[in-house]
């Protein structure tokens, strides 16, 4: 079983990457590798059907496709840009959600085990934009675990030393959630 993390920021001093990392380290003590799977690495134009049409699917989007249908589950980390996901997430989702071959629409995340997270340096954490990322997926059948982690008032560095008490303990509750989600079948 292998764990594949998703950022929607590429910053390099990026939040939410830095959430993703500590809450990849607490799945990889226990004992599930973790694939991070860089957007960066794997660009995408702006998602257009008729480019769809006339070229194709891009050739970035193939070897994202492959790894997100080989991860047993996925960490999605979602910035909050003006209260919802950030265009490059929502562009990345929308180009793994076409059909493609014999997979139908959105097959790439159905039952998918997901864990969303967010950090903020405001006071909301990112909870809306965790919100319209839940939202978003809902429509593909995912698993979707119940827990969210927000971070809040967050800074830069972002490490698990300096995440408030409270923070912690949702990690561990969602990682539970999400390992528990991977090793059952719906």
């Amino acid at each position: 079983m292998a764990i594949q993390i998703i950022s929607g920021s590429i910053r390099r001093k990026s939040l939410h990457q830095a959430l993703a990392t500590v809450v990849a380290e607490a799945v990889a003590q226990r004992g599930t590798p973790i694939i991070p799977c860089p957007l960066a690495a794997h660009p995408l134009p702006l998602y257009n059907q008729e480019l769809e049409e006339q070229e194709g699917m891009p050739e970035g989007l193939h070897t994202l496709r492959t790894k997100i249908i080989l991860a047993e589950g996925l960490i999605m980390a979602s910035p909050e840009y003006n209260g919802s996901v950030t265009p490059l997430l929502k562009n990345t989702i929308d180009w793994l959600s076409r059909p493609f071959g014999d997979s139908p629409y959105g097959a790439v995340f159905r039952h998918k085990p997901i864990l969303c997270l967010a950090a903020s340096p405001g006071p909301g954490g990112g909870k809306k934009s965790l919100s319209h990322l839940q939202e978003i997926l809902s429509i593909f059948s995912p698993r979707i675990c119940p827990t969210t982690i927000s971070l809040p008032q967050a800074e830069w560095p972002c490490t698990g030393e300096t995440l408030p008490e409270e923070v912690q303990k949702t990690i561990e509750q969602g990682v539970t959630e999400l390992l528990q989600r991977c090793s059952t079948t719906e």
